[in-house]
């Protein structure tokens, strides 16, 4: 029989060959995996500290940083700080800036 791997890009002729070809296959993806968990592993300990540490705002400008420095989606970029894709589209309508001059105003006591 031959057997073709695709990824070898070569004939199988005999069953020793096929059995190292699948021990190799084996030990690659054992491999892979481990890479996978270290890099997930990586990923949840970034973003705990993201979560921990910084300020929605923050958050918000970093998505924006993202987008630009990587041409990544604004959905993918928020989901990788953990804002919600609305956050960062809001903008505040609000305006204190006269409340502040009354208040800067107003004698101290």
């Amino acid at each position: 029989k031959i057997i073709r791997f695709a990824s070898m890009k070569r004939k199988v002729h005999t069953e020793s060959e096929i059995v190292k070809a699948v021990q190799e296959l084996e030990e690659e993806n054992r491999k892979l995996k481990q890479m996978y968990a270290e890099l997930a592993l990586d990923n949840k300990i970034l973003k705990d500290v993201i979560e921990k540490t910084l300020e929605p705002e923050v958050k918000k400008e970093l998505v924006d940083e993202i987008v630009k420095e990587y041409n990544v989606s604004i959905s993918r970029a928020c989901k990788l700080m953990d804002i919600h894709r609305s956050y960062f589209y809001y903008t505040e309508k609000k305006d204190d800036r006269s409340v502040d001059d009354r208040l800067q105003r107003m004698p101290s006591a």
